[in-house]
């Protein structure tokens, strides 16, 4: 047994994700939940769960108290202002931390950050993964600490590339980045894996970029390409005007304020959306020694859509002409 992992964010995207991985790897996971998660991914896991979440500095304090290492996935991706961001993205990570002062806790805290912090002032998102990524290297209390940046993680149940493949289906694609932007990418269980793999290495006190082998990344016409592989399909890639897509995104944020609810696509998005180097460079990754990706983005693209077509996410793929 490796140890004790204890998880925030742990029901989301990657954390589920990081869950199995660190299972697999012979950690004893214990999380922190509003409520006893149901998912696939954890059958067979004999999860602790600790009822709360990062506002609830009783229920961290349980959750850190005699933990090996902590991995600190909570977070949000979209806010109503720079307010909301802090409040989660900041906020909960101090909530952390002193939580773990109060309970004497001496683990590692492996924060998973965002390749966006690289830019802090192109998005109150950004802004925020930036800050908590200072809160942890300016209050770890002298604990070792572990701060990893994953680029655009895919892979089954994320709604967000389903968005790409949906375009894809329908035959038009908008781009709405400029022509020679990249964008590194990373299939959901290898980001996870890099986790798990990081919680039993002894690096410590470092920064950490986690991508596929393709470190330049892809431009949106290479991701087209690619999805239409997996789709069996063509589609029209169709260049925005950046003035249509930063109207877009301002009138996403007007009708988001007018309901009280946050929108993913608002100005701040547009800005990373439209940022023309989201790469990542290879001497930024973890030691090759402790982690390399795997699964390339064909392989990965493939796996999803059978993963999406098989849960209705997408229609099914259509059948050979007869004849």
């Amino acid at each position: 047994m490796a140890g004790i992992a204890a998880i925030t964010g742990a029901t989301g995207f990657l954390g589920r994700n990081i869950v199995a991985a660190l299972a697999a790897a012979g950690w004893r996971v214990r999380i922190l939940a509003r409520h006893d998660p149901v998912h696939p991914l954890f059958l067979g896991i004999d999860l602790d769960v600790v009822p709360g979440d990062v506002s609830d500095k009783g229920a961290l304090r349980h959750l850190t108290a005699d933990a090996d290492v902590v991995v600190h996935a909570a977070g949000v991706v979209k806010a109503m202002d720079d307010a909301g961001f802090h409040r989660v993205n900041v906020g909960g990570t101090q909530n952390l931390l002193d939580a773990m002062q109060q309970a004497g806790a001496s683990a590692r805290v492996m924060l998973i950050s965002s390749l966006a912090a690289r830019e802090p002032a192109i998005s109150a998102y950004a802004r925020s993964k930036r800050a908590a990524e200072d809160t942890v290297k300016e209050n770890a209390g002298g604990r070792p600490w572990v701060i990893v940046r994953p680029c655009a993680i895919y892979g089954p149940e994320d709604r967000e590339t389903l968005a790409l493949f949906a375009a894809v289906s329908k035959g038009i694609v908008p781009r709405f980045a400029p022509e020679n932007a990249r964008v590194a990418m990373l299939f959901v269980q290898d980001a996870a894996h890099a986790v798990a793999n990081l919680c039993a290495a002894q690096t410590n006190n470092q920064v950490y970029e986690l991508s596929d082998v393709q470190h330049q990344g892809y431009t949106w016409r290479m991701l087209r390409d690619h999805a239409e592989q997996a789709l069996a399909t063509k589609s029209i890639l169709v260049p925005v005007p950046r003035p249509l897509v930063h109207g877009i995104a301002s009138a996403n944020g007007a009708i988001a304020r007018l309901r009280g609810r946050a929108v993913m696509f608002g100005p701040g998005k547009a800005r990373e959306v439209r940022h023309a180097d989201w790469s990542s460079p290879s001497d930024r990754q973890p030691p090759p020694d402790i982690w390399t990706a795997k699964t390339d983005l064909p392989t990965g693209f493939r796996a999803t859509v059978a993963w999406y077509r098989e849960h209705g996410w997408l229609p099914p793929c259509a059948s050979a002409p007869h004849g």
